[in-house]
């Protein structure tokens, strides 16, 4: 998983920063720095993501798949 996945997965679910860090227990500004690249997502956090905001991979390339059909 990376910065941009965590992003849309945040977005998708229409969280500030503030929200989508307390439901996965971290702190906003590792949050921040997971969102600009400064700190790569951990496989903890990654399985945090997951549970908490009951996602499969599959559903995440959902996400993903959808996300490039609005860009365009």
């Amino acid at each position: 998983m990376n910065r941009y996945t965590v992003k849309l997965i945040r977005s998708h679910y229409g969280e500030t920063q503030r929200v989508f860090a307390k439901r996965l227990g971290i702190s906003i500004s590792y949050l921040e720095k997971l969102e600009i690249g400064s700190r790569s997502v951990s496989e903890n956090v990654e399985a945090k993501i997951l549970a908490k905001c009951d996602l499969t991979s599959q559903r995440i390339q959902d996400l993903k798949d959808h996300s490039k059909v609005i860009e365009r």
